[in-house]
């Protein structure tokens, strides 16, 4: 007997879901081409993904790099050192990954603290919303406790990081005025007195003989802002998964040592970083297409992922796949500094999560509606029944 996909798999249910845009499927792999309707250059392929990406010197992050004529936006594409520029990306990235890269180790008994007490609040009742219960709070929490927000202001932290993640919308917009004016505030606090947390590490860390300023401070808080919220997609993508495909689940619960790689294989299949834009320094040969100076490019992460010239069966879900080179966290200089911790979080939840919980199912009475936005993959729901 044919075994029958779930809602999730059914191939227009996935393509509706998972494209942000209705007229183009993201997941397949085709040759570059210049979309008028956006006044975008859209690549797909892996190796030219990876070539943009890596190329810092031909592909910008930032509008101010490539034409001085092109008008800047205020959003996260633009914003945090993710989209910083070569030289200051060096110094700013060794200053970050400098402080940051302990702090992830401290950390680790507080995840799990995290997770017990959000699961304990709904363990009795035998079902949650996996979104709004666990895969949103714990990230926005713990990058509350590594940055140094006051306990007393986690909840309004919470919701203004959760409005800001809402890229391209004006609840987007005041969020992110009202954290730059949060963290002016906490920034200066913290250098008149100093905490055992990032933010003050960062105000008295130097590299190469340079401090970062007080606007470098506010952009890298508001990058963790951004980068943070990996674990939540993360997460709730793994339990789409399980879902998905139902041998997972069990196999992870009987062989826990197995969990770190097939989250490599949930980053590659159900990718939460949808797309990278960049811009074009020079004119430049994508695909045997002339990119003109200044043109914007959208990288699209997750068609590279399923690009077969680089995955074997990139269709299949593989949860031994290995190697895995996914392009998820981005590549080259650029590589998200938050990615050590999206694996921490997604792999110790999981661990407590199957600690606690059994038999974890996808409620199918509520459909899955996807996150409004052209960089992430996620849903904004995920209803979920399990054993307590």
């Amino acid at each position: 007997m044919t075994e029958q996909p779930t809602p999730l798999m059914d191939t227009s249910y996935f393509e509706q879901l998972f494209s942000p845009y209705p007229d183009f499927s993201n997941v397949d792999v085709r040759p570059a081409y210049f979309d008028s309707k956006r006044q975008v250059w859209h690549v797909f392929r892996y190796t030219e993904v990876q070539r943009v990406l890596s190329n810092y010197r031909g592909f910008s992050p930032s509008q101010k790099s490539s034409s001085p004529t092109l008008e800047n936006s205020e959003d996260a594409a633009e914003t945090g050192t993710i989209n910083q520029g070569l030289p200051s990306h060096t110094v700013l990235r060794k200053l970050i990954s400098r402080m940051f890269t302990p702090r992830i180790t401290n950390v680790v008994p507080k995840i799990r603290e995290i997770v017990e007490s959000l699961l304990i609040r709904v363990k009795a009742q035998g079902y949650m919303d996996l979104v709004d219960d666990l895969a949103h709070p714990l990230p926005s929490i713990i990058v509350a406790a590594l940055l140094g927000v006051p306990m007393e202001d986690h909840l309004q932290f919470r919701r203004l990081a959760l409005d800001y993640m809402n890229f391209m919308t004006p609840e987007s917009t005041q969020a992110a005025s009202k954290l730059r004016s949060y963290f002016e505030k906490l920034v200066e606090d913290h250098r008149q007195h100093p905490c055992e947390d990032l933010i003050s590490d960062l105000v008295a860390a130097e590299a190469d003989g340079e401090r970062l300023t007080s606007k470098d401070l506010i952009d890298t808080c508001m990058f963790f802002i951004v980068a943070g919220q990996a674990p939540s997609a993360l997460l709730t993508n793994t339990i789409l998964a399980f879902d998905a495909f139902p041998h997972i689940q069990p196999i992870l619960r009987a062989h826990p040592e197995k969990i770190p790689t097939a989250l490599e294989e949930v980053l590659r299949f159900f990718s939460p970083l949808v797309s990278i834009r960049r811009f074009a320094l020079e004119e430049t040969m994508i695909d045997e297409q002339t990119i003109p100076k200044g043109a914007s490019i959208v990288t699209w992460i997750s068609a590279a992922n399923r690009d077969a010239s680089q995955f074997v069966n990139p269709a299949v879900f593989d949860m031994e796949r290995s190697p895995n080179r996914h392009l998820t966290f981005g590549f080259g200089i650029h590589f998200c500094l938050g990615a050590p911790l999206a694996r921490l979080e997604a792999k110790i939840a999981l661990e407590v999560i199957f600690h606690h919980l059994q038999a974890i199912a996808l409620d199918h009475t509520t459909p899955l509606v996807r996150v409004e936005s052209p960089l992430i993959f996620s849903v904004k729901h995920a209803p979920i029944t399990f054993k307590g």
